[in-house]
């Protein structure tokens, strides 16, 4: 959380956010920090806006393995619902997709906050521009979990499942299109 705490300090991204807004009508802003919730007077400016919340499991024992210095589980949920009942549109990605123990339960949580759109992912090859990757250690770490390609697969049929029609796969699911377009009814 060294991040956010420089960022709440320092209040960079919402000194950015006005200008912003007089700039350019669509925004979408990617996060792991529950801190978005300070700057929802300033977001509602915004002409188009999607808040994506990276949440990629339901464990914290997980999350803490793989992202020790990001906020919790809880925290991110609590986050999203707020944004949403704020009435700004929100997104769960869940890019890579982490290890999960109950891949309906964890559906259900995501699809409890409100959020209208959702990403999916499984660890990414670091090869290629522009593109977020996943690195050797956190490949290492997903084999002695014991996460490998069916156990993803399992888990993201069952999400893809519970969360359609506003799920996507991949790249996809980052298109402003689709993150900026009105979600399909559930």
């Amino acid at each position: 959380m060294r991040t956010s705490r420089l960022s709440a300090r320092l209040e960079l991204t919402r000194s950015l956010l006005p200008i912003l807004a007089e700039k350019c009508a669509h925004l979408v802003v990617q996060t792991r920090s529950p801190l978005v919730v300070r700057d929802i007077d300033l977001l509602r400016r915004f002409d188009q806006l999607c808040v994506n919340l990276s949440i990629t499991t339901d464990s914290e024992d997980v999350r803490r393995a793989f992202e020790p210095r990001n906020p919790p589980i809880q925290d991110r949920l609590d986050a999203a619902r707020e944004v949403a009942e704020a009435g700004i549109p929100v997104a769960i990605t869940m890019t890579p997709l982490l290890p999960i123990a109950d891949p309906d339960g964890f559906a259900s949580q995501v699809a409890e906050t409100g959020a209208r759109r959702f990403a999916i992912d499984q660890f990414a090859d670091t090869s290629g521009h522009f593109r977020a990757g996943t690195g050797e250690s956190a490949r290492c770490l997903a084999d002695d979990l014991a996460w490998d390609s069916d156990r993803y697969q399992f888990a993201s049929a069952v999400i893809t499942d519970r969360l359609a029609p506003n799920i996507r796969a991949g790249i996809a699911g980052f298109s402003p299109d689709y993150l900026l377009s009105n979600p399909s009814p559930r």
